[in-house]
């Protein structure tokens, strides 16, 4: 999810709407799969479809030309570089707290799209709130591992 997330959703240009609509098509994948992945190690098509997107998510295919930030993965590999940990626990810890840093007026557009099209938040809903909402259900939970049901 960071290297979608780093690579071309959170970008803030709105000028590639085909493929914001692949990143959300393998946000709600990964979201969907991870729990059987991890619930069944041996489940072959599960972890096939989590290669599957780890493999667009790295290639190149999914930045289509966008300026690219990827803010996390600078910091991510300084945390992983003096602490012990995976280069994967360093993104989950940084992303969702990047996330909650960067929400602000020009920003919740994108986050209101991230909420709607991922987590199928009601859209009526305030641009903010929805915002907000789409954080947490990102959030690590106990129940679920991003907290909400996937649209």
């Amino acid at each position: 999810m960071s290297h979608l997330f780093d690579t071309g959703y959170f970008t803030f240009n709105n000028d590639l709407a085909l493929l914001d609509s692949f990143m959300e098509a393998q946000l709600r994948i990964i979201i969907e799969f991870t729990p059987v992945a991890m619930e069944q190690p041996g489940n072959f098509d599960a972890r096939a479809i989590l290669m599957w997107s780890s493999a667009l998510a790295l290639n190149g295919l999914m930045q289509g030309g966008k300026k690219v930030v990827s803010s996390c993965h600078r910091m991510e590999h300084e945390l992983s570089g003096y602490y012990d940990i995976t280069h994967g626990l360093g993104l989950a810890i940084l992303t969702p707290r990047w996330m909650k840093y960067i929400l602000n007026e020009q920003t919740a557009a994108k986050f209101y799209q991230f909420g709607v099209n991922v987590f199928g938040i009601d859209p009526s809903l305030e641009k903010t709130m929805v915002a907000e909402k789409a954080l947490k259900c990102f959030q690590i939970s106990s129940s679920r591992p991003w907290g909400c049901k996937v649209h």
